[in-house]
């Protein structure tokens, strides 16, 4: 139901699965894809961040994805083995962030996570 994506990846590989993948769902028109750092340039906050990478990339990262959601956003975290979810929540909560769900798929874990303002 979103009226815009941006979909950034450092990896060109994984770009081009992207938009592969968009050509066998021509609903999704409203997505754009992008060879990019999120890190580097002037991205502004969104109401919906995902970030699917490992829970060492996440806690990495973890200063920069607090700054790329606006308030009351959410930001979604997959990718993450579950014995290393509470690491990773330690990164976030308590602080801007509440953990509004996590979902577990086998041995993975996702968090979904709301900013508090």
């Amino acid at each position: 139901g979103a009226s815009a994506v941006l979909g950034i990846d450092v990896d060109e590989d994984a770009i081009r699965s992207a938009r592969e993948n968009l050509l066998l769902n021509p609903s999704s028109q409203a997505v754009d894809l992008h060879v990019a750092d999120f890190r580097v340039g002037s991205l502004e906050p969104a109401g919906v961040v995902v970030a699917n990478l490992t829970a060492e990339t996440i806690v990495d990262l973890a200063d920069a994805l607090k700054g790329k959601v606006s308030p009351h956003g959410y930001l979604i975290l997959s990718g993450i083995l579950k014995p290393k979810a509470e690491e990773v929540l330690r990164y976030f909560c308590p602080g801007p962030f509440t953990l509004a769900r996590q979902a577990n798929q086998r041995e993975w874990a996702t968090l979904l996570l709301r900013k508090m303002g």
